[in-house]
């Protein structure tokens, strides 16, 4: 009785995993108005691991993300500490 539920985990968590291959990265950036607006699917150009796995149950998703900055940014001479923003990758 446990083999045939082992082996129907098995498959059904075979089913989930997704496979470590590199996924269609999608990236643009834009000039609208005075903002440069980068647009991205969120994949990045290179294999990934395993998901879900054993140490992450999440499966890996594109995702529409859009993000706009100062187009012409300008040095204030004041620095703004604690903000949760660190910087953009292009993949």
């Amino acid at each position: 009785m446990l083999k045939p539920f082992i082996l129907s985990l098995a498959i059904a968590i075979g089913f989930c995993a997704q496979d470590a291959a590199a996924h269609d990265n999608e990236v643009s950036i834009t000039r609208v108005g005075g903002e440069v607006c980068i647009t991205s699917n969120a994949t990045p150009p290179h294999d990934i691991g395993t998901f879900p796995n054993r140490g992450n149950p999440h499966a890996f998703q594109a995702q529409a993300l859009e993000v706009c900055v100062d187009g012409d940014p300008a040095a204030t001479g004041q620095t703004t500490e604690g903000t949760n923003a660190s910087g953009i990758t292009l993949s």
